[in-house]
């Protein structure tokens, strides 16, 4: 028996390699002594014992490209030192211009105080603009060209007073044959523009002629005159016909007043109706108005005052009277 048979199975040193992958096993320098070694492997064991290859036991000799070279490092000074504990271990190779920079902070500007001029006030137009402009039409048929006046007189101070000149350049344009059976709005519309004031022919509704009236616009609107005079006729049955041309000079939602300047009427200088009235006189033409397209600057400078006009068809026929 060889000195390796009295360990148990260790003589055969091709069970060693396979076991340990150490390679050759010099027997013959093999002296008990060697168990004395600090090599945890090497404690002594039963004859009959072998022990089993395990993840603790059978590791593989690291390898390297490079020779170590041994005497560069203690292992002892090695194990004393201790561990640097990096949170991310990239960072401390990180190129700092590959490293993202941190947001800025940015600081939220503040809101602008809100202007007391500009808050909505519930008024939108001015009524008292209008009452040096206004006067009555006097004869049936005249509305529309009356109406038409009272928008020149505010925006070109023409000091119109008399119904005769409005409805004379009807006739020299050609608008009309007879003015007793009313205007066309087409035909108001050319009136005003050729008086040099620009203007257009819209539906609309009462939300944008309270927007026009603040912008400084001046607005005649085609309405049914029973539902704002309150003809018998209309006491008896509704006819639902525009037939009547006005002005509208201010909307108060505050007191759910409209103003009118109404040429149909003598006392119709800041005539009064409820919203609901006029909006419900309005609707009969489908909220057909003629709307000036640049504002007046005597109007559009009243906005603060609240000073502002607009012109409504109030009547229940293409034909307004």
């Amino acid at each position: 028996m060889t000195d390796m048979d009295e360990y148990g199975g260790f003589g055969e040193t091709g069970h060693l390699e396979s076991l340990f992958d150490f390679g050759e096993v010099d027997t013959e320098g093999f002296q008990p002594e060697d168990l004395m070694s600090d090599d945890p492997f090497q404690a002594e064991l039963p004859n009959d014992i072998v022990p089993e290859p395990t993840d603790a036991t059978e590791f593989d000799a690291p390898a390297h490209d490079e020779p170590v070279d041994e005497g560069s490092v203690d292992d002892e000074q090695a194990d004393d030192e201790p561990e640097l504990e990096l949170d991310d271990p990239s960072a401390e190779f990180a190129d700092p211009s590959m490293m993202a920079p941190e947001d800025p902070i940015v600081e939220e500007p503040a809101a602008p105080a809100e202007d007391p001029a500009l808050q909505d006030d519930g008024v939108y137009g001015s009524s008292h603009e209008w009452n040096t402009d206004w006067f009555f039409q006097q004869t049936d048929g005249y509305c529309g060209p009356t109406s038409a006046a009272i928008i020149v007189n505010e925006y070109h101070d023409a000091g119109i007073t008399d119904p005769e000149y409005m409805v004379n350049q009807a006739y020299e344009l050609g608008l009309t044959q007879d003015i007793s059976q009313g205007m066309y709005m087409s035909d108001v519309q050319t009136l005003l523009e050729s008086s040099g004031v620009p203007c257009e022919n819209v539906n609309s509704s009462m939300a944008d002629l309270a927007q026009r009236l603040e912008d400084g616009y001046g607005v005649i609107a085609f309405v049914d005159s029973g539902e704002v005079w309150g003809d018998a006729a209309d006491a008896g049955v509704e006819d639902n016909l525009p037939d009547h041309f006005l002005v509208v000079t201010e909307i108060d939602t505050n007191t759910g007043m409209v103003t009118l300047a109404d040429p149909g009427s003598p006392t119709g200088n800041g005539t009064q109706m409820t919203i609901e009235q006029f909006e419900n006189a309005w609707a009969d033409s489908n909220y057909e108005m003629i709307a000036t397209t640049t504002p007046d600057p005597e109007l559009g400078a009243a906005v603060s005052d609240n000073q502002q006009l607009a012109i409504a068809n109030v009547t229940g026929s293409d034909v307004i009277r």
